[in-house]
Order: C-alpha cells, then sequence, then structure tokens
C-alpha cells in the first residue's frame, strides 16, 4: 500500500492500492513517524518536505564560486550543502539545525549568484545561532552579528 497525499494523486500511476489522505495530516504523520514513507513527502524540517537533488556541474560550478567569493569577503560557511526540492516552493532554502546541514533548492541555481550567496549565508546563520526562521532570536542574531562586523571595520564600539 502507499500512502499519497490528496494533491499527490495525479502524479501518481501505478496500479496498486494506495490510501488518500489530507495534507497536513500526511505531513503530521510524517513528523510523527519519519520512517514511514509517503509519496511526495521526504525529510521534514520544521514541516517543509525535503527531497535530495543530485548537484549538476552547473551547480557544482555555482556553488564553488558563491563559497570562494564569500571566502575572498571573509565570510565562511562550514557546514556541509545539499540540493534539495521543497514542497513549499516558495522557500529557497533551509538549515537543519540538528545536523548542521544546509538544503538550497534546487531553483535557487536559476536566479544568480547573489541570491546562492544571499541563501547560504541566511541558512549559515541558522545554524551558527541555533534560532529557526521567523523569530526575534534569529532576526537579534542577524542584527547582533552586523553590528560587530561594523564596530570592527571602524573602531567605533557601542
Amino acid at each position: 500500500m502507499v500512502i499519497i497525499p490528496l494533491q499527490m494523486k495525479v502524479l501518481y500511476k501505478e496500479k496498486r492500492e494506495i490510501l488518500l489522505i489530507p495534507s497536513y495530516f500526511a505531513r503530521d504523520l510524517k513528523e510523527t513517524f519519519p520512517e514511514v514513507s509517503i509519496l511526495g513527502i521526504g525529510k521534514l524540517i520544521d514541516n517543509v518536505s525535503i527531497e535530495n537533488v543530485e548537484m549538476t556541474p552547473k551547480m557544482e560550478y555555482l556553488l564553488k564560486e558563491v563559497i570562494t567569493s564569500l571566502k575572498d569577503i571573509k565570510y565562511e560557511v562550514d557546514y556541509k550543502i545539499c540540493v534539495a526540492s521543497f514542497d513549499d516552493k516558495t522557500i529557497l532554502g533551509k538549515a537543519n539545525i540538528k545536523e548542521k546541514l544546509i538544503y538550497l533548492f534546487e531553483k535557487v541555481f536559476d536566479m544568480g549568484r547573489r541570491e546562492i550567496a544571499l541563501t547560504l549565508i541566511e541558512e549559515n546563520e541558522h545554524i551558527i545561532s541555533g534560532k529557526g526562521d521567523k523569530t526575534r532570536g534569529f532576526q537579534t542574531h542577524l542584527i547582533s552579528s552586523w553590528l560587530k562586523t561594523m564596530e570592527n571595520e571602524n573602531g567605533l564600539f557601542f
């Protein structure tokens, strides 16, 4: 038997017994029982389904270029980076804080080096801070990091 969220039914063509369930229930089920296989829902991080994608030569090239450029401006990304597909297509990157792993949405590589860099920095900072998206703690971390950099560059300390 295959468990399928309702919106994935049109993609499933095999002739096997299926169990259709609402998307919200599929996510809750996957979060509670990560070992259960549900079509279209891979690993869940903060209720976002992530499916690994093989990195293409273009992606490898752009990622190497961006990481090198970030190092040139003294910004280090020290965590493993994977390319993935997310069920929420508005998300460009996701940090797995617990596993210290950065996922980049495969489509971010079509958006240019600047967007790749911005996404890498955000996800890297989530891991460094240990704070999730849309939190006051993460906002404070980013502003404090920026201010510290400005203080060190200008010799003016608050």
